[in-house]
């Protein structure tokens, strides 16, 4: 009998969890950078990225590994370190990690120096699989997202 209303309880705790509707946060912007580390052979950037949660409960981003496009060319990979955790009802900044190969950086960023001259955007696009959890439960999702971003603009904005 106790096992029955074990079953039960976890039934109704999980209709109630499942039935809360979780907004996707939003993503804001960029803030800025820093060069954490850089040699012939790698860079890896840490990128402060603005992101507004409008639920209730935090988000926890557990693992995140996006490819990175300038203008339809990858430059890199952003792999996740740490867990990110997004307070709720709250835009915040959040560190996010981008490792490249110099040589292949270099390749895909040279073309694109123009528009550092120019007043041209660039469009910035992130592509991969998100592993986030609320309430305990996680899911592993696509995300595909595409900016334009100011090269004079965040020229000015490092760190």
């Amino acid at each position: 009998m106790r096992s029955l209303s074990q079953l039960l309880c976890l039934f109704f705790i999980s209709i109630t969890l499942f039935s809360c509707k979780i907004q996707s946060p939003t993503f804001g912007g960029f803030e800025s950078y820093r060069i954490n580390k850089a040699n012939a052979q790698e860079v890896e950037l840490q990128l402060n990225l603005k992101f507004n949660n409008p639920n209730d409960c935090k988000i926890v981003i557990k693992k995140y590994e996006l490819d990175i496009s300038v203008n339809g060319n990858l430059v890199g990979k952003a792999i996740s370190k740490e867990k990110v955790v997004l307070a709720k009802n709250s835009e915040e900044i959040y560190p996010f990690f981008l490792k490249t190969d110099l040589k292949y950086l270099l390749a895909q960023v040279m073309p694109n120096l123009s528009a550092l001259f120019s007043n041209k955007p660039i469009e910035l696009k992130l592509e991969g699989k998100v592993k986030a959890g609320a309430y305990g439960v996680s899911k592993k999702f696509p995300i595909s997202v595409s900016r334009p971003l100011d090269l004079q603009q965040l020229m000015k904005i490092k760190e």
